[in-house]
């Protein structure tokens, strides 16, 4: 029942944010027409839009180099023999790399984008803002949960991996492997970063109602 409890902020916030996106999407679809007719007929492809698509493609790739586990379930398997970096040092550096990469989404945002561009420069740049802005409490939630965490995504990931040559069964091997260093490895990390929340969550229950 204390679980419950604590975890009820936690449970908040993330709804939360799935009806903040809603929102932002809805609002993007009914700017897309506007845009449209102020840019006229005429359709280009100028500077903006191709350092846009090779942002946009770099970003992807960044995603799937540090969430492997994202890489496995969408079919890419050049990173099928690695687990999440769960460390304190990866996450700093992760949050260093989207603020990155929001920056040069701002500077592309006002350029010669076309209509179908810009949607995509916007919703990138909200993606990124989400995620640097919610990070402590998504990273609380998809490391240890009820349904979600370390504990599941093992049994998950494997079972996504492919079994069709001697690569991929090493790739398991490899993973398998790992797991002692992976994750019994970083769950004193893991727990250093629960921990304040839980503290936190614990007091507000307590505290009088009326």
């Amino acid at each position: 029942m204390q679980w419950s409890r604590d975890c009820v902020p936690f449970a908040f916030c993330i709804l939360h944010y799935a009806d903040h996106m809603k929102r932002v999407l809805l609002a993007l679809v009914c700017l897309a027409p506007a845009v449209l007719i102020a840019q006229g007929p005429e359709r280009f492809s100028g500077p903006s839009s191709q350092t846009l698509a090779q942002l946009t493609g770099d970003y992807w790739e960044w995603r799937l180099a540090v969430a492997p586990e994202l890489a496995t379930r969408v079919g890419r398997t050049e990173h099928n023999d690695r687990w999440r970096d769960l460390s304190k040092a990866a996450r700093d550096r992760h949050r260093k790399d989207r603020e990155e990469f929001l920056q040069k989404a701002m500077y592309l945002s006002p350029g010669n984008l076309n209509p179908t561009d810009l949607v995509t420069s916007l919703l990138m740049e909200h993606e990124l803002r989400t995620q640097l802005e919610a990070e402590n409490y998504l990273n609380l939630v998809q490391l240890v949960s009820q349904s979600d965490g370390v504990h599941n995504d093992v049994f998950n990931v494997v079972d996504q991996m492919p079994t069709r040559t001697v690569k991929d069964y090493e790739n398991i091997i490899t993973r398998l492997r790992a797991l002692p260093t992976v994750h019994v490895g970083n769950a004193p990390s893991v727990v250093r970063f629960c921990l304040p929340f839980s503290r936190q969550s614990k007091m507000k229950t307590r505290l009088p109602l009326g």
